[in-house]
């Protein structure tokens, strides 16, 4: 039935966008023209949203090549070229994220969102938050942002049956906590909680340091999403929702040692991340 003009259209009626792939391709094309930025540890760690690291392997006559693509403009440009070509025979935006730094996944989805169909983009959303290492302290992504993008993507499609499930059988009011490390402790108002006291002791003191834990109400009706991925009973929030914020008293910490690879997560994933502004 052709409803009247006028007439209010549910939520199901809408019609659905479709993904628009080749301006989603010029999302991320404009991403791969930008400068690469060096660290002190370059050309091994480097800032750029399509690598990590200067040191790549192409495709050559005799297999696969290494290029230090901070050494000239010849090696960039070939790098680039081949990255370009890879894009465009990308069937989805899902292959696309693949290719992309992770610290980058997340502002590459704010710019290409008004493109991508709504379901797809609830999908990676989920996806790439949980993949992301600080994506509290990313720099292209102000808090407001992120928050509509959460309240944009519907649950069904953000979440998993498991995550949907625990969120519906949570109370009407949960307590929540948050640990900071001494680098992050003035990041108290995030939006990446957990359900689990020894969790947030964990990253209060994973880099060896003096963190602090936090408490915090939030109904359940203001849960932007749970997340039970990596065993981190992660819950999402809108900070300005929280109530009677507090700090833990120490608890017998299940915290372990650091290794080596969360160090290099630390730098490439936090200190590496430039800001583009489109």
């Amino acid at each position: 039935m052709t409803k009247k003009a006028g007439e209010k259209m549910n939520e199901k009626d809408k019609p659905k966008k479709a993904t628009d792939m080749e301006g989603v391709r010029l999302v991320a094309k404009g991403l791969l023209s930008t400068e690469i930025h060096d660290t002190e540890y370059a050309p091994l760690i480097i800032s750029h949203p399509f690598a990590n690291s200067g040191i790549v392997f192409l495709p050559g006559e005799n297999g696969q090549e290494m290029l230090d693509i901070t050494s000239s403009e010849e090696n960039r440009m070939r790098w680039r070229k081949y990255l370009d070509k890879c894009i465009d025979q990308a069937a989805s935006v899902f292959q696309i994220c693949c290719m992309l730094n992770k610290p980058y996944r997340l502002a590459f989805l704010k710019y290409a969102q008004p493109r991508i169909e709504e379901k797809e983009f609830a999908q990676l959303l989920g996806l790439c938050w949980i993949q992301t290492e600080a994506p509290n302290q990313d720099a292209n992504v102000s808090q407001k942002e992120f928050v509509e993008m959460f309240q944009e993507a519907s649950a069904e499609d953000l979440m998993n049956l498991d995550e949907r499930r625990k969120l519906a059988e949570l109370p009407d009011e949960i307590e929540i906590y948050r640990g900071v490390t001494e680098k992050n402790k003035d990041n108290i108002l995030a939006m990446s909680w957990t359900m689990k006291q020894e969790t947030a002791e964990w990253f209060a003191t994973r880099f060896k340091g003096k963190g602090k834990v936090y408490r915090a109400k939030i109904r359940k009706e203001d849960i932007l999403a749970v997340f039970l991925g990596r065993n981190e009973s992660e819950v999402i929030v809108d900070p300005k929702n929280l109530k009677k914020i507090s700090l833990c008293e120490p608890a017998i910490t299940t915290a372990v040692e650091t290794a080596a690879e969360d160090q290099y997560k630390e730098i490439a994933n936090q200190e590496g991340v430039m800001q583009y502004d489109f």
